[in-house]
């Protein structure tokens, strides 16, 4: 499951489905400084893929969560490389 946080503050728990597209969305760091990294962002949504079945997911949402692991201060690399190892 991914939790993210939509503009205006909302919290959305999606559950996508990662199938042979894959998640079907790509991130981006904000505002990295000497504290860590900033906060990860959906960049894009792919034209295939889980996010764009699923239809909430939008560019500009905030990751907070994946499968249940708080996200903060976790860099781009080591979340790419957690929504990797989802399961199916």
């Amino acid at each position: 499951g991914l939790v993210s946080n939509k503009k205006g503050g909302r919290r959305l728990r999606i559950d996508l489905k990662k199938g042979s597209e894959g998640l079907g969305f790509t991130v981006v760091t904000r505002d990295s400084s000497v504290h860590g990294p900033g906060p990860i962002l959906v960049k894009n949504i792919l034209p295939r893929g889980a996010a764009v079945k699923d239809g909430r997911l939008q560019s500009g949402d905030r990751i907070l969560e994946v499968n249940g692991v708080d996200i903060a201060g976790v860099g781009q690399e080591e979340l790419v490389c957690m929504l990797r190892s989802t399961r199916q």
